[in-house]
């Protein structure tokens, strides 16, 4: 089973595992890491903020980035995008929803990463 150590060095057990990115306003993106870091890295999930429309990574929590690869600031540093993460042969399938996704069109989109 998945560990975490909390800010505190005790371990947090996960029992599940999933990736979910969202794209957020710059009002939700400053509500969201206001939140305690120790509960958004025990949340048995990798969760990543992007800017709407360059799909930068702004923010990843620990399952996250141990999920990428990448440090936190190593997402930051090198303005890595979801784009960027994305297999090649589903990069315009994922390009193509976000596009309506920033028209309008859509209000969400779920796309399964491998």
């Amino acid at each position: 089973m998945p560990q975490i150590k909390n800010s505190d060095a005790s371990i947090a057990r996960l029992s599940r595992v999933s990736t979910s990115i969202f794209d957020m306003t710059e009002h939700d993106v400053a509500e969201m890491v206001e939140l305690p870091r120790v509960f958004l890295d025990s949340l048995g999930m990798g969760v990543s903020i992007v800017e709407i429309e360059t799909g930068r990574i702004r923010f990843a929590n620990a399952e996250c980035c141990r999920i990428l690869g990448y440090s936190l600031e190593q997402l930051r540093r090198e303005h890595i995008s979801f784009l960027d993460l994305t297999f090649p042969d589903d990069r315009e399938n994922n390009r193509a929803q976000h596009d309506k996704l920033l028209a309008g069109e859509i209000d969400r989109y779920r796309i399964e990463k491998r």
